[in-house]
């Protein structure tokens, strides 16, 4: 059986994947809208960040496509 879980920040997405991690892929977005502070960061601890600028290519440069 295979799905998407699709839930609001905070609600243990990244938790689960670490619990399940042969079962459950965590797919990180925040390196696609946001410029993270932190070199290498894959998301996680720049969660919340007030100093994160979204890239002047978003939501374009996580398309697979173009119309």
């Amino acid at each position: 059986m295979n799905g998407i879980i699709a839930a609001f920040a905070g609600t243990g997405k990244t938790k689960l994947a670490a619990m399940y991690p042969d079962l459950v892929v965590d797919f990180v977005c925040m390196p696609y809208k946001y410029y993270l502070i932190q070199e290498y960061d894959n998301g996680e601890s720049s969660k919340g960040n007030p100093e994160n600028t979204i890239r002047e290519d978003w939501p374009a440069n996580g398309l697979l496509w173009q119309y």
